[in-house]
């Protein structure tokens, strides 16, 4: 693809959140396991089908074998983005716990990297079932 995307993975990473984030994962055995084998996100790279509006730098800290160190860390971002991504599931624990609603608490939680800062929310704006 060319362009700024978020990746397939991104999209489970955060219903994977919003299953713990509800409390579905505890209210029904093995949905995160169902969710990381039953369930698939296509494409692999969700185009976000514009330039970057700009970008952000923040210092991190990390820890490495020696020591404490201090970087700059730099972040493109993108403000309303349209997307269209496809979930699929041949999992039957999905019957009780709609991707839907995962989604919909995703838009919330966020989706990438900066979702802890408040960043990356969206709205789902349509749900089609195949």
């Amino acid at each position: 693809g060319e362009g700024p995307y978020v990746d397939a993975y991104q999209v489970k990473a955060m219903m994977r959140e919003a299953m713990t984030v509800t409390g579905m994962a505890k209210a029904q055995r093995g949905l995160k396991q169902a969710l990381q084998h039953g369930v698939f996100v296509s494409p692999q790279e969700i185009l976000l089908g514009k330039e970057p509006d700009g970008t952000e730098e923040k210092i991190v800290h990390a820890w490495t074998p020696k020591g404490k160190i201090a970087a700059f860390q730099r972040a493109d971002y993108i403000v309303d983005a349209d997307v269209e991504f496809t979930v699929k599931t041949c999992s039957p624990m999905f019957h009780k716990t709609p991707l839907a609603a995962l989604l919909e608490v995703g838009g919330e939680i966020g989706l990438g990297a900066n979702r802890t800062r408040g960043r990356s929310k969206f709205k789902v704006l349509g749900i089609e079932k195949a």
